[in-house]
């Protein structure tokens, strides 16, 4: 370990060289950019030495991705701050002798998956847009991982899922303050295609609503809010696919038995004020966006029926390895595709919308088996944290322990229905959007793994420290205690 450390030590000197470099370059471009520089290398170097910290904030802006400052000639700085994020995971779990191992069924699964998409790289028409979206599939592999291995506690996972509810709540209130005042017709702007921020905010709504259980008082009146304001800003950006994952996470709540009917009723009340007040800010332009949207939504369902067929066609003509990762785009005129409305110009990238017949397009047969293993995968340990939970709490009910829904063991439950809940609620929206290849569904994919990884190393004894490194027990021990 200390010759890894020593090794790192020695690259901190060709690192503050260039960030010294990157200061100058952006001095040059314009005051502005100078002190855009000095703040990123104030945030590098807080990232560079709390992996935890630089994984809230990369969950943080992946909420805003749009509203990122832009510099000429790099790329995205959000793709640079998952690089930074990933990279200061890495230096932590090279120098943590005690680190639990990475292998799990579902990073294996995704291994799997990456080894189909680099082979269809051989088939794809343009290798540089096929080597892009590979590499953007690495990347949030690699998030997934990068959460897992931050689930240690509890304690840690309840941290991460606040903070997705947090920033989902601020997307959402973002994208409003959009619609009302920066001449959007839909609630957009933190992520410009109002779409992708339906995807984003099902997931924060989907989660939060279970972690409002365990709170009490002004904590759950802060957290009603948020959610309120999530369920408005969903509401607002009229995407009928999340509203349709939505509707089937809230079904999985009622069928998991975790939904309670005054929960539900507190959030709805909440939902339904909300939303009032905010249509009462400019009932016209409300009603003038629900006019656009109907007049366009038919051909808009007419134009996603033509893409999925485009997809199924390639897929036939190409079953093994499809027409190559990322080519879905590249060869849609090709096969008789038209541009969806409001992209006449062709300039965007044209997507399936619908994850599965695009991965299906991309990567045959290979690539869509192996997709669907990773989905269900992951929902499999969804279910069992679920339904290990459920059991524990039966066998305490029955021998006479006490649940305890003050403390911090209250925790297990929520959490664990809440990741399941957003991976229905997630894996139904991408019946009809092209999510695959960005961060929510990845991010709750690292939640499901690490919890599992719990249950895994805890399984032995039947004690448990949610605010602690696990010291050996069950992922299950929190739901009761005897008192």
């Amino acid at each position: 370990m200390s010759y890894v450390t020593h090794a790192f030590r020695f690259l901190a000197v060709p690192a503050a060289i260039a960030c010294a470099l990157l200061v100058g370059y952006l001095a040059f471009l314009g005051p502005g950019y100078f002190l855009l520089g000095l703040a990123a290398v104030a945030l590098v170097a807080l990232f560079a030495l709390n992996s935890r910290f630089a994984l809230y904030g990369l969950l943080v802006f992946t909420f805003f991705e749009n509203w990122l400052p832009v510099v000429p000639g790099m790329p995205s700085a959000l793709k640079l701050m998952g690089v930074l994020v990933i990279g200061s995971w890495a230096v932590r779990r090279l120098t943590d002798r005690d680190a639990a191992p990475l292998t799990g069924p579902v990073e294996v699964v995704m291994m799997l998956f990456l080894g189909v998409a680099l082979g269809s790289l051989a088939v794809a028409t343009d290798a540089m847009v096929g080597v892009s979206f590979f590499l953007r599939y690495a990347m949030f592999f690699g998030l997934a991982v990068v959460v897992a291995d931050h689930v240690r506690t509890l304690r840690d996972a309840y941290h991460i899922v606040l903070v997705v509810v947090i920033a989902g709540a601020a997307a959402a209130a973002g994208g409003l303050w959009m619609f009302f005042f920066g001449g959007t017709f839909r609630v957009q702007g933190p992520l410009v295609d109002p779409n992708d921020l339906a995807f984003a905010l099902s997931m924060a709504a989907a989660l939060g609503f279970y972690i409002v259980m365990v709170n009490r008082g002004l904590a759950r009146g802060l957290l009603l809010g948020a959610l309120s304001f999530i369920t408005a800003g969903l509401v607002g950006t009229l995407s009928r696919g999340a509203a349709a994952g939505v509707v089937f996470g809230a079904a999985w709540g009622v069928m998991l038995g975790r939904v309670r009917a005054r929960y539900l009723f507190s959030v709805l009340v909440a939902a339904v004020i909300t939303v009032a007040v905010v249509y009462t800010v400019d009932p016209e332009r409300i009603a003038l966006a629900v006019e656009m949207k109907q007049g366009w939504g038919g051909v808009n369902v007419a134009e996603r029926f033509d893409r999925w067929r485009i997809a199924l066609d390639m897929m036939a003509d190409n079953p093994v390895l499809g027409v190559g990762v990322g080519n879905y785009g590249v060869l849609y005129r090709a096969y008789g595709g038209t541009e969806l409305l409001g992209n006449e110009s062709g300039e965007a990238h044209n997507v399936t919308h619908n994850m599965y017949l695009e991965v299906g397009a991309e990567m045959g047969v290979l690539g869509l088996l192996a997709f669907l293993a990773i989905l269900g995968t992951a929902l499999w340990m969804a279910i069992h944290l679920v339904t290990s939970d459920q059991a524990a709490r039966a066998s305490r009910e029955k021998s006479g322990a006490i649940f305890d829904a003050s403390s911090d063991e209250a925790l297990a439950r929520p959490v664990a229905a809440g990741v399941s809940t957003a991976l229905v609620t997630l894996c139904v929206a991408g019946l009809f959007l092209t999510e695959q290849y960005f961060a929510p569904l990845w991010v709750v994919i690292g939640l499901i793994s690490g919890l599992r990884r719990i249950g895994r190393r805890w399984g032995e004894t039947g004690q448990v420290r949610v605010d602690e490194e696990p010291t050996g027990t069950e992922f299950a021990a929190p739901l009761a205690r005897r008192v």
